[in-house]
């Protein structure tokens, strides 16, 4: 078999392999959305975006967050952050006051939305443990390539968006 082949059979492989990865990644999404579900009882049984559990974690590390705080830490604009945001307070996960200014709003959460950051904490622990892991498993030349198709597979999906 020459090599032009093999490259095909590879990348077919490949392309069976990340349709099977984002399947599973779905199933465990939802599985893990359905345990934050559990734990809000009682509140608006909506699932919460990546980016809504991601400001939950951030409020929870640093009380007193300002749309801008959270805009620059999760490189998002503040439009965005409003949105979301806006959300969260619906569902009494977070609550707010406003500086002396009455322009910028410092975010706190509730005791549901501190229930829900923590275990959104644990859940991301337990992921980036499992994913240490596995790439432990691997050379520092195979680890090189994992990181560039990451990226270009990141830029690809940003390009998308665009």
């Amino acid at each position: 078999m020459n090599n032009m082949d093999e490259h095909k059979k590879l990348t077919t492989a490949i392309l069976h392999e990340l349709q099977d990865l984002f399947s599973i990644k779905e199933q465990v999404r939802n599985r893990q959305a359905g345990s934050i579900g559990r734990i809000k009882n009682g509140l608006d049984k909506d699932n919460l975006s990546q980016r809504q559990l991601e400001i939950l974690s951030l409020i929870n590390r640093e009380p007193n967050s300002t749309n801008t705080r959270l805009s620059k830490l999760l490189n998002i604009s503040k439009p965005a952050i409003s949105r979301l945001t806006s959300k969260l307070v619906e569902q009494r996960l977070i609550e707010f006051n406003y500086f002396e200014n009455n322009k910028s709003k410092i975010y706190h959460l509730t005791s549901e939305g501190k229930t829900v950051a923590a275990t959104h904490d644990i859940l991301h622990k337990q992921a980036t443990s499992a994913y240490e892991k596995i790439l432990s498993t691997f050379s520092d030349t195979e680890l090189q390539v994992v990181k560039l198709f990451i990226q270009r597979l990141r830029d690809h999906l940003q390009d998308s968006l665009n």
